[in-house]
């Protein structure tokens, strides 16, 4: 667009210049011819010589009809070229404002994008688990603690639902301690162990979860029976000694990782607000690889479980368009018995409509054999 201008203006400028000059020497032809004279010399050769303008009225006028005429073109064509420059001026003097504002509106966004990066940061410090010896565990080795639960829930969750359904696909299991009526996906065992993981067992904890459980799954599982395994502290006890965990199992996190997750996502939220309005794909990609590399493995690993949830519903499009999990490694989950987290992802996909070639890291790497 400046450029566009830029020709213009000089176009303008050129037009103005030779049409000036154009008209000033067809008004110096008019003066010579009505200025100048032809006469011959006492010797028979021919000599030009000026005319007084006071020797003939009707030159006079025509000189002055001329100028006049020079006078009114060049006035109207100046005015023309300043109005062009005015506003050329004016759109300059615009952009320069845009681009001032867009400059301090960028500025502001990244101080704010640091200052969340920071408090992320002491997000992950402040998380600790208090041990039966009376320690606490904190920040990173907190959330590997976490991680190993959900998937111990997990484990547990699996093996009784597949043990059920051994030969049958439909159990009265009102009659019996089984847990599931019927026989479920995976994707909805994994829900289901991350309710009991993220919110936990306890006498206010039971309310919520039976809650969400009845609401979710109805009666499909058999809410009680559930509850009443996770709050039983003598399997609780059990459990925690056998699988050698330094905590009281299944009290739920929620009071540590919600804040947590919270803010992790007003994070990527301003960044995707920021992106659709302002900036072009390599610099929001810039800001989002400064958010992902926050992120440990096991970080990214909690979020994806998280996504399967109620809880965390409205983190699945983020995850696909900002490969927010892009670094778990290969095989990280057991796709038969766990997460298919490459299936995971081509179905979010299919929900958002959002293609991909390369979402994990280790599918863009060339591993040659030795």
């Amino acid at each position: 667009m400046k450029k566009f201008l830029a020709t213009i203006l000089l176009s303008l400028a050129a037009l103005f210049y030779f049409d000036f000059f154009d008209y000033l020497l067809y008004l110096l032809d008019k003066i010579n011819d009505n200025h100048f004279a032809i006469v011959n010399d006492s010797q028979g050769s021919e000599e030009k010589i000026f005319l007084s303008p006071s020797l003939d009225s009707n030159t006079q006028d025509s000189f002055i009809v001329h100028l006049g005429y020079f006078g009114s073109y060049l006035s109207g064509l100046t005015s023309i070229f300043i109005l062009t420059a005015t506003f050329v001026a004016v759109y300059f003097s615009y952009q320069g404002f845009q681009e001032e504002k867009l400059r301090v509106k960028k500025q502001r966004f990244e101080d704010h994008f640091f200052h969340l990066l920071q408090i992320h940061r002491e997000n992950v410090r402040n998380i600790e688990i208090d041990t039966i010896s009376g320690e606490k565990i904190q920040g990173v080795k907190a959330i590997l603690l976490m991680f190993r639960e959900l998937m111990l829930i997990l484990d547990i969750i699996i093996n009784k639902h597949d043990k059920q359904f051994e030969n049958s696909n439909f159990i009265n299991c009102f009659n019996n301690n089984l847990f599931f009526c019927e026989r479920l996906e995976r994707k909805y065992l994994i829900e289901i162990s991350f309710y009991i993981f993220f919110i936990g067992a306890g006498k206010r904890s039971n309310r919520t979860l039976r809650y969400y459980l009845d609401a979710r799954f109805g009666h499909k599982i058999n809410v009680e029976k559930i509850l009443d395994f996770i709050s039983n502290n003598k399997i609780r006890e059990r459990i925690r000694k056998n699988e050698k965990f330094p905590y009281k199992l299944f009290g739920g996190h929620q009071t540590r990782l919600g804040h947590y997750y919270r803010h992790l996502y007003h994070t990527i939220k301003m960044i995707d607000t920021y992106h659709s309005s302002q900036i072009g794909d390599e610099v929001y990609k810039d800001y989002v690889r400064k958010l992902r590399i926050q992120l440990n493995t096991y970080e990214q690993a909690l979020l994806v479980i998280n996504s399967c949830s109620v809880f965390g519903a409205d983190w699945q499009e983020y995850i696909l368009k900002y490969k927010l999990v892009k670094n778990l490694p290969k095989n990280f989950y057991d796709s038969k018995n766990e997460l298919n987290i490459e299936q995971f992802i081509k179905d979010i996909s299919e929900i958002y409509n959002i293609p991909f070639d390369k979402y994990f890291e280790y599918e863009e790497q060339e591993i040659k054999r030795c």
